[in-house]
């Protein structure tokens, strides 16, 4: 016979496991949300430093245009310019050159930082994607498991119960084929061998 405690036991387990990988899911869907938001601002801080670092560099050419200029200038011409205007112009250009090579190094790092959170943005989109379509997936099947074990369970219990009427009723017909067989060996059946053995008694006189 089934042990319906046994199948009880399994179908709680079971779904008890369901719901524990619903819940992990529906953490990971959060985290991954709260992820995103906090990749996202930090996103939309390196883009607006990488527009600022991009009008400081143009800014910054500009400049360094003028300060050679400059000091071509101030070289060709030593009557009219002192040796401390041709220093202070080489200085201005150097100084300039200087600034433009650590801008443009600048600007470099936060392009590759702004890419790599791009691309960690969409890695984070999708795993909460994912992870939130596997959460509704598992709610269908929790749900749908959840009701079939239970008629499954019920069903079982219904068969179980069949199954016992029908061996009582089984041993019922024995014990009632036992009891006439009991009746027919004490009664007729005593009558008739007692009428037989005066039947042989009456031929033999």
């Amino acid at each position: 016979m089934f042990d319906i405690k046994s199948l009880d036991r399994i179908i709680k387990e079971t779904l008890e496991a369901i719901e524990r990988g619903k819940v992990q899911l529906y953490d990971i869907a959060e985290n991954s949300i709260w992820e995103i938001a906090r990749v996202k601002e930090e996103l939309a801080g390196v883009n607006k430093s990488v527009a600022e670092t991009i009008h400081q560099v143009d800014e910054t050419v500009i400049e360094e245009k003028k300060a050679r200029l400059k000091l071509v200038e101030v070289s060709k011409d030593f009557h009219r310019y002192t040796e401390k205007d041709i220093k202070a112009a080489y200085d201005n250009a150097y100084m300039l050159q200087v600034e433009l090579v650590k801008l443009r190094e600048r600007e470099k790092l936060l392009r590759h930082k702004r890419d790599h959170l791009e691309i960690s943005l969409r890695r984070l989109q999708n795993t909460a994607q994912k992870a939130e379509k596997l959460v509704s997936q598992m709610g269908v099947v929790f749900n749908y498991l959840g009701g079939g074990l239970k008629d499954l369970n019920l069903k079982i219990n219904e068969l179980q119960k069949t199954q016992e009427m029908a061996l009582g009723i089984i041993r019922a017909q024995e014990e009632e084929r036992k009891r006439v067989a009991r009746e027919i060996h004490d009664g007729p059946a005593q009558s008739m061998a007692n009428i037989v053995m005066r039947a042989e008694f009456c031929l033999k006189l």
